[in-house]
């Protein structure tokens, strides 16, 4: 059990940072799209 914890672990971790800077990326590329539409509003 503690060797499948150690293996397992790290991917755990690298899957978690992937992930939130996907979300991060998503976010941050969605702010720019609403930026960008409310300043052709405007």
């Amino acid at each position: 059990l503690d060797n499948e914890a150690i293996m397992n672990g790290p991917v755990l971790v690298r899957n978690l940072t992937t992930d939130t800077r996907i979300g991060l990326g998503r976010g941050i590329a969605q702010k720019i799209m609403v930026e960008t539409v409310t300043g052709d509003e405007r």
